[in-house]
Formats: C-alpha cells, sequence, structure tokens
C-alpha cells in the first residue's frame, strides 16, 4: 500500500503512476544525484582541511540543500509551482522541509555510522542521505501538490 503522503499530495502511486509522475520521480533523483555530488565534494574538502566531521557535514549538507532547491523548484516542481506570493511561500516550506529533513537526518546518523560503526565519513554521509530521500520527495509533494481536479458529475 503506498503511504497517502505519497498517494495524494505527489500522485506517486508506484506502479500505477502516471508517465508525468515516473518523469518527475527520474526529475528527483536526478537532483538528488547532483546534490550528492555537491554534498559529498564540500564534505572531502572540508575533512581534508582538518574540520570535524560534524560541522563538515552540517555546511555539506547547506551546500547541497540550496543547490537542490534551485533545481527542484525549476525542473522537478516545476509545472506545480505557484505564482505570486504563494510561490515564496511554497519555496521556503520546499526548503525548510528538505533541509530540515537532510540536516537532521545527517547530524543524527552521522555519528551513529562514524563513531558506533567505525565507517569512513564519505561513506556514512551516502548511507544517511539515502535515509532521508523518500521523506524528501515526500515534502516536495506537500509544498507543490497537485492541482485539484473538478470530480466528473454524474447528472444528466
Amino acid at each position: 500500500m503506498t503511504p497517502r503522503l505519497f498517494s495524494e499530495n505527489c500522485g506517486w502511486t508506484g506502479a500505477s503512476a502516471s508517465p508525468g509522475e515516473w518523469m518527475r520521480f527520474v526529475r528527483f533523483n536526478t537532483v538528488a544525484a547532483m546534490g550528492l555530488a555537491v554534498q559529498l565534494a564540500v564534505l572531502w574538502l572540508l575533512l581534508r582541511l582538518g574540520v570535524h566531521y560534524a560541522p563538515a557535514t552540517a555546511a555539506a549538507v547547506a551546500a547541497a540543500v540550496a543547490h537542490n532547491l534551485a533545481w527542484h523548484v525549476s525542473w522537478t516542481w516545476r509545472d506545480r509551482a505557484p505564482r505570486g506570493p504563494r510561490r515564496a511561500l511554497a519555496i521556503l516550506k520546499l526548503a525548510a522541509g528538505q533541509g530540515g529533513v537532510s540536516l537532521a537526518g545527517n547530524l543524527a546518523l552521522m555519528p551513529v555510522f562514524v563513531t558506533l560503526l567505525h565507517l569512513p565519513p564519505l561513506v556514512a554521509n551516502v548511507l544517511a542521505v539515502a535515509a532521508c530521500g523518500a521523506a524528501s520527495f515526500g515534502w516536495g509533494g506537500v509544498c507543490f501538490p497537485q492541482a485539484k481536479r473538478p470530480r466528473e458529475s454524474f447528472s444528466s
């Protein structure tokens, strides 16, 4: 069963999703892959400069969130973006939600992976990002919901 968040807000219903929703999912994951590259590059650079993995992770997440926000607004959710002042509110909600999920998730999971499981920080970061991905996609659908379709009338 598809969670309500995905099926109603994102239009995502897995195998029964429309071709447009499959393309949105592909666009979302393309942006996510580019964002992961940004995040890993920033994290790698900061670690090489001697920054502890926790603040380096926060900075890397911030860079990736800014990157992803620009791409998601202009590409992934472009067809659903409201116009006027509501657009700014939707963008702020997207940034706060996806940024919050990414930052909280990464900062909570990195110590588990690095300190408890003794994984290298870059490997740990990939796992943390993967754990946050589904929630991030769902939140995008909340910020940019499908337009309501008028109900068909059965009266003659």
